[in-house]
């Protein structure tokens, strides 16, 4: 099996820095979390799919009300048009 080798937030530098502080921030507000969750450990190797993967749990992560839609997520309407691009 394999495995892959968790970065360690306490020697990761430059944007893997950045990306953990703002993650470990928002997971201590939101469920009170006290380090960096594995997940974001095992993308630290990778920064692009970090810090692709941390703006999209932000988008997710959007407050309900925030949305004007009850789910709490926002609704992206595309035209026909749209999809063909």
């Amino acid at each position: 099996m394999t495995t892959i080798r968790m970065a360690d937030p306490a020697t990761v530098t430059g944007k893997t820095k950045e990306l953990f502080d703002a993650v470990l921030r928002r997971e201590a507000a939101v469920f009170g979390a006290t380090s960096v969750s594995n997940i974001w450990r095992c993308m630290a190797h990778w920064p692009a799919l970090l810090e692709a993967n941390w703006n999209r749990s932000r988008t997710l992560m959007l407050r309900p009300m925030a949305s004007g839609h009850p789910s709490g997520f926002r609704v992206l309407a595309r035209t026909e048009g749209d999809l063909t691009r």
